[in-house]
């Protein structure tokens, strides 16, 4: 925590020094202000835990996915039954393509036995294999499409188109010389309820070919059910991490987040109110917060504007937590600026001031130097629409 937390304070005393041109102050407030007091909001300990689809939670919801969770589904969809849904794209089950899944036999297929060659090949039309041939029994698709999608067999919308139907075995077979497994690894993800919308990202030799993917699954008795899956071609507009600084100007106090383009973030709040001492904590109070969260169901609005949603925030200590250390009083506090908010703006530099509420510019470092001149925020902003705070980047 200490190490964290002076990384977080280390970067908001340069941004609010240096950002935008904003002229703040670095003195030490005696506390914060009616306007800087953060709103009361439950943020969840970011500890490691089971797998989350045991946990109860709140079914509005979303819950951050720790690394547990992040290596478990990273196993689950690189497992020869699972890594094929992630080959086609779907918003319903239904329309799953079935042959990128069983292509490589998704762990049920079975190489082709020595007395049901004559009989596929007489079906085929063909007069020898010409490469390896898997057999897959219609009863084994059957079941397990109902233990993957819910649904039967034969309510799937899209045929088997590379596999021979043989009505003599009741059985599907296909040749194929090669796979098409594709190593995938999961970046992360939400919860809710027991509905994980997760993100996965194909390993460096298929990167340059393919793009990352958000699957919905449902965690049900015996497993998971893929619900949903899509290429993810649009993310945030940048390529490296934006450092973003919400504060108010007067004062030492801020938030500052490191945001990633897939909408992944970490970050830390710190204020120092040195008046408030006593015999242990002889040099003052300082209130702190080290925190990570996810943005998910991130749209472009227009040009220079995206909108996303934010998952629930994990804090590394619970709020009101004290504790003493070098002759501080550290306390515990929510991350000032984000909690409590669910629709957030991110605004890239050419977006103009005309579009921004007067909610949103009022925290803009660089409005004390506007002239009038200036039409565009030439900086990145992330707008908390419901709380109605600004975050800054210093660019």
């Amino acid at each position: 925590m200490k190490k964290k937390g002076k990384f977080w304070a280390v970067i908001l005393c340069t941004m609010l020094m240096c950002g935008c041109g904003n002229g703040f102050s670095t003195e030490t407030p005696e506390t914060l202000k009616e306007q800087t007091e953060a709103p009361e909001v439950q943020t969840k300990s970011e500890e490691s835990s089971e797998p989350s689809a045991g946990q109860q939670t709140n079914s509005e919801e979303h819950v951050i996915l720790g690394q547990e969770d992040i290596t478990f589904f990273t196993r689950f969809i690189q497992e020869s039954e699972n890594y094929g849904f992630l080959l086609s794209e779907y918003d319903d089950p239904k329309d799953v393509d079935l042959d990128q899944v069983l292509y490589g036999g998704a762990g049920i297929g079975e190489a082709i036995p020595e007395e049901d060659i004559p009989i596929y090949l007489a079906a085929a039309g063909q007069e020898r294999l010409e490469t390896d041939c898997l057999k897959l029994p219609a009863q084994d698709i059957e079941e397990f499409v109902q233990r993957k999608l819910g649904i039967g067999f034969k309510d799937m919308s899209r045929p088997l188109e590379w596999w021979w139907y043989v009505a003599e075995t009741d059985s599907y077979y296909h040749e194929a010389g090669d796979t098409n497994f594709t190593l995938f690894s999961c970046i992360g993800g939400v919860r809710k309820g027991d509905i994980y919308t997760l993100r996965f990202a194909p390993e460096a030799d298929w990167r340059e070919w393919m793009d990352d993917r958000e699957t919905v699954l449902i965690k049900t008795g015996n497993g998971y059910r893929f619900l949903s899956n899509r290429c993810l071609t649009d993310a945030l507009p940048f390529e490296t991490p934006l450092d973003l600084v919400f504060a108010s100007g007067a004062g030492a106090w801020g938030t500052g987040i490191s945001l990633r383009p897939d909408g992944f973030f970490e970050g830390g709040y710190d204020d120092s109110d040195m008046g408030d001492d006593g015999e242990e904590y002889p040099y003052g109070t300082h209130y702190t917060c080290s925190f990570s969260g996810q943005f998910y169901d991130i749209k472009q609005v227009n040009d220079y504007t995206y909108s996303m949603m934010l998952g629930e925030l994990c804090s590394q200590r619970v709020a009101g937590t004290q504790w003493i250390e070098d002759g501080i009083r550290y306390v515990a506090a929510e991350p000032y600026g984000l909690e409590g908010g669910k629709e957030f703006l991110l605004y890239t530099p050419k977006t103009p001031l005309e579009e921004l509420s007067e909610e949103f510019l009022m925290w803009w470092p660089g409005r004390w130097m506007d002239d009038g001149a200036q039409e565009t925020l030439s900086c990145y902003g992330l707008y908390n629409v419901e709380g109605e705070y600004g975050f800054f980047t210093s660019e």
